[in-house]
């Protein structure tokens, strides 16, 4: 029987590529401590306990479905879902450099990791593209910005079509 599939899958695939990417180690160097492993660079949601420096927060919407096809047995049917993504990164002005321009160069960073001429690790399920959107940078407080990035990820999911 074909396990159903859904977008934990992708969910899964954001925190090893981000890991791949080696953004973990690319955030805490901005950190004023970055040995604190009490916290993570990458958050799923909502960032609680806040971080003590940069941080990025990641969400999946609702997938929509682009497309269904037969599977590779008579069990399976494959359907290729959208789901966007969304980061948020997150950053305060230091003595060093402004929040504005530590985001910005900090998302840099993320979208160069997720851009789409990059695949996306999906076990069990197959990476087909993804799409940018845009991006923009928002004012958070006297010296804490946002800057984010919106991504549409396709997938190709196996559900199984037996009823």
């Amino acid at each position: 029987m074909t396990e159903t599939r859904g977008s934990w899958n992708l969910e899964r695939a954001i925190v090893e590529h981000w890991r791949d990417a080696g953004l973990d180690e690319s955030f805490r160097a901005t950190w004023d401590d970055p040995t604190n492993a009490e916290y993570q660079p990458l958050n799923d949601g909502e960032a609680r306990p806040e971080p003590p420096g940069p941080y990025c927060v990641y969400a999946l919407a609702l997938p929509r479905v682009v497309g269904n096809s037969s599977g590779t047995t008579p069990e399976t049917v494959n359907t290729e879902l959208a789901i966007p993504l969304e980061f948020r990164v997150h950053a305060r002005t230091s003595g060093r450099s402004s929040g504005k321009r530590r985001a910005a160069d900090l998302a840099a960073l993320v979208a160069g990791a997720f851009d789409p001429q990059n695949a996306l690790p999906i076990c069990d399920d197959a990476w087909i593209r993804t799409d940018r959107g845009g991006d923009y940078c928002q004012r958070l407080g006297n010296d804490e910005w946002v800057w984010i990035i919106f991504y549409e990820v396709h997938i190709d999911a196996v559900y199984d079509a037996r009823p």
